[in-house]
């Protein structure tokens, strides 16, 4: 079941929110619906029309969603600015009806997205559905130097706003991780549009530019006019 309002129930925020490891239970608490009135920001080029019409709702002050949902197709452009070697930007989306279940579509760590893409800061949308982003800062723990030092593979599925990491890197950070999941995800401090780009500074100091394209059609053209 693939959810594409963005007036229905979303996903609690970070700090009302009990996550844990995987092996744990994971309390949620739902938020009031959520009801998007934001301003359209976008360009018409090279037969697309692109969009940084992207918002953070005051009680969601860490997720990033689009205002309008994504559609299959679409592309996405995302380019993370000035991560932290313990900060990593997820995509994710919801894939149950009330949001308590996600999918991880895609991470951006230090060193770029963390599975080798054509564009790494480009994607193709492959379904409609609810996508979000949100960042997560996440120290692994002491291990051996041959294990590594960045987190490259995480569950594909988990609740909203929980990255769990998985690999031989997350078996030496099991008390991190926790941490990491239980202070919840990296607040965003403030957001501009640039043109057609939305731009989200965090806390961290983290900068993070986030368009969306999509093929234009006969009404745009008209509205182009």
């Amino acid at each position: 079941m693939r959810i594409r309002d963005w007036t229905v129930h979303f996903l609690c925020p970070a700090l009302l929110c009990l996550a844990f490891p995987a092996t744990q239970a994971i309390a949620q608490v739902i938020l009031p619906e959520v009801t998007v009135n934001g301003d359209i920001h976008d360009e018409r080029h090279g037969g697309y029309v692109i969009s940084g019409d992207f918002q953070v709702d005051a009680r969601m002050s860490s997720v990033i969603f689009p205002s309008v949902a994504l559609d299959k197709g679409d592309i996405l452009s995302v380019q993370p600015l000035r991560l932290a070697d313990d900060e990593y930007f997820v995509l994710q989306e919801c894939i149950s009806g009330d949001c308590r279940r996600a999918q991880v579509v895609r991470v951006w760590g230090p060193f770029g997205a963390t599975t080798e893409f054509h564009d790494s800061n480009r994607l193709s949308i492959p379904h409609d559905g609810k996508y979000f982003l949100w960042m997560e800062q996440l120290k692994p723990g002491p291990a051996p130097p041959d294990v590594g030092v960045w987190f490259t593979q995480f569950d594909t599925y988990s609740p909203p706003l929980v990255l769990n990491p998985i690999g031989r890197l997350a078996t030496y950070s099991a008390t991190q991780i926790a941490q990491a999941q239980n202070a919840g995800p990296v607040h965003v401090k403030a957001v501009e549009r640039e043109g057609s780009t939305f731009v989200a500074t965090f806390a961290t100091g983290a900068v993070v530019r986030i368009k969306r394209m999509r093929a234009a059609g006969p009404d745009d053209a008209d509205a182009a006019r």
